[in-house]
């Protein structure tokens, strides 16, 4: 029981961060949250390290690795039935700030562009790939996601 309730509570701790920090929508982050509360197999050798150090009992044991084994698999369908879930989450009445974050973003123009690479992060990678694209006269569009990196950029 310990192991849902894990999940559960790491499902909750990713919703509400990314949420209040506004990284995300509340339903996106919801879903993320779900997502990334499966039980990995690391968590295999840990169990195994509780049951060696008598931190562990047998039969808690036991129920770990069920629910371990029950949360890979469930993940699975989750990710399958995301956009149903979104759309259901979507319909709840919640204030307009937790459905579109912190940041909405709208695109202003629809952008008209052929032959031209996508720059996903504005990293240090994603500012060699701008550079090189730049030098050899590729068009390129680049998304970053941090507010910080984006209104820095702005001002050149």
């Amino acid at each position: 029981m310990s192991s849902l309730s894990s999940a559960l509570s790491q499902c909750s701790s990713i919703t509400w961060l990314t949420t209040v920090i506004g990284i995300s929508p509340a339903l996106g982050a919801f879903l993320a949250g779900l997502i990334l509360s499966q039980i990995g197999e690391f968590s295999f050798i840990l169990a195994a390290t509780g049951i060696k150090y008598n931190l562990l009992s047998e039969s808690t044991y036991q129920i770990f690795i069920s629910l371990s084994i029950l949360t890979m698999a469930v993940t699975h369908f989750i990710l399958n039935s995301s956009l149903f879930i979104l759309k259901y989450l979507s319909k709840l009445p919640v204030p307009e700030k937790l459905k579109t974050g912190s940041y909405p973003m709208s695109i202003s123009e629809k952008l008209k562009l052929e032959d031209h690479v996508i720059i996903v992060g504005y990293g240090v990678n994603g500012r060699n790939v701008a550079k090189a694209a730049k030098t050899a006269d590729i068009p390129y569009l680049i998304i970053e996601m941090n507010p910080e990196i984006v209104r820095e950029e702005r001002k050149w």
